[in-house]
Order: structure tokens, then sequence, then C-alpha cells
């Protein structure tokens, strides 16, 4: 008989490519099992580091942790494509508006790493023509899991499901598909 894990990963193709990958652990532990975090630390390490090992607890914890973070990032790339084409057309400096994000409390891994704003972030996809890390359709699918598990427990997802309804557009939107998800700034209008 064996442990049913879930291990649901964070960090992408970059992320595995870099060995730097999140593991997200749920385990039911049986009497007289040996710690299932031991057990899969050792395929783990391969992929990730022991600081980003992080045991959430029951079995299907470390899926519930994923679609939380997915629910938060997602939000984030839209409210970062927001703010960087108000800004713009505003007329602020693309460069200028990116650092002042990256240097006052709007930072965050979207803005600093996926800035969906071509030619802000050299390594980012919109610099790149919106090359494919993360399918833009896959939003629809990941915010989508983050409101129906917040719905379930009785939490409210306002953020979301405004989010949401725009994933929904951006899904079907011919300039969009099968682009990196930062092409919400394309979809929003924002200046390229």
């Amino acid at each position: 008989m064996g442990t049913y894990v879930d291990a649901p990963v964070s960090g992408g193709v970059p992320g595995a490519d870099r060995g730097d990958l999140s593991f997200l652990l749920g385990a039911a532990q049986g009497k007289g099992e040996e710690n299932v975090q031991d057990r899969i630390k050792t395929t783990a390490l391969y992929m990730g580091s022991q600081s980003k090992l992080f045991y959430c607890g029951g079995l299907g914890f470390g899926l519930a942790a994923k679609i939380c973070n997915n629910y938060l990032s997602c939000t984030i790339l839209l409210a970062t494509a927001e703010a960087m084409a108000t800004g713009i057309k505003l007329g602020i400096d693309k460069h200028l508006l990116h650092q002042v994000i990256q240097n006052s409390t709007g930072q965050s891994f979207m803005a600093d790493h996926v800035c969906p704003v071509p030619g802000v972030v050299p390594d980012a996809p919109s610099s790149h023509g919106y090359r494919l890390g993360f399918k833009a359709q896959m939003l629809q699918k990941d915010v989508g899991l983050g409101v129906d598990a917040a719905n379930s427990v009785g939490i409210e997802p306002s953020i979301g499901a405004a989010a949401l309804e725009v994933y929904k557009k951006v899904a079907l939107d011919e300039r969009c598909i099968d682009k990196d998800a930062s092409v919400v700034y394309r979809f929003l209008g924002g200046p390229e």
C-alpha cells in the first residue's frame, strides 16, 4: 500500500530549468508511515531547494495552496497591466513607472519579472512578442478555480470575479490566443 501525495509546483518552465521550483505538498500521514516530507525530499530537490519545499497539511492541501497562489498571481498580473497602461496613457515614461512600482508598495514578482509592457523588462515575454510562457487561456482556468474555492468557504471573491470576466474575454481574443498571459496588457489597450 502506498501513500498518496499531492505535490503541485510553482515556478513554471523557467523555475524547472533553474532548479528552483516551489513544491506544495499535501499528504495523509498514515499510522506507522515514515515522514512523507523526507520521502519526497530526495526527488523534489532535483527540481527545487529545501527552502521551497512546503508541507501544507493533509491530502489536497498542496493543491489548495497552489490554487490560492495562482489566484493571487493572476489578479496581480491584471492589476499590473491596468496600472501600467493607465500610467503610460497619462504620460508617465514606461521605464520610470516600472521603477516607481518596483520600489514602492506596488512591487510584486509580476511587476518585476513578468512586466506586461513591451521593452521594459528585457527577458519578459512582453519584450519578445508575448512569446509563450504561461498561456493566456489558462488565466481563466486558474482564476476560476480560485473564485470557486473562495465561494466554497464563504469568501466573496470580488477581485477574482472581476478578473475572471476580463480573462474570459482574453481567452477568446484573437490577439491574445496562444500568447503569454501578460498579453492582457494588449487586450486592455496598453500602448506598445
